[in-house]
């Protein structure tokens, strides 16, 4: 006997089908309404967000290319952490990634 996973599939959040109700909901959120994003746990504007309908209610995402997803944001985030970051550290990091690069 295997494991099912149930999963709702993605949809953008200005326009989405809630199929756990009989008729399925239509709904959505205007494009300039501000809602959290499970993700990141930041606010969004719902243009820049999907959803998943769940039986228990709606989980909301980041869309792909979009808030944490986005890969300015996650290259920028990168470089901050880098930044701060001990000399120590950033010298050993250095040593990893040119022995990673010799090994090639």
């Amino acid at each position: 006997m295997g494991i099912h996973i149930y999963t709702a599939s993605i949809q953008p959040a200005t326009a989405f089908t809630d199929h756990n109700l009989d008729p399925p909901y239509e709904s959505g959120f205007a494009p300039s309404k501000i809602l959290w994003a499970e993700c990141c746990g930041k606010r969004h504007r719902a243009i820049n967000l999907v959803v998943q309908c769940f039986y228990d209610g709606l989980r909301v995402w980041c869309a792909p290319g979009k808030g944490c997803k986005d890969p300015s944001v996650i290259a920028a985030a990168e470089r901050r952490r880098f930044r701060n970051r001990s000399r120590a550290q950033k010298r050993r990091w250095q040593t990893a990634k040119m022995r990673a690069e010799v090994m090639k």
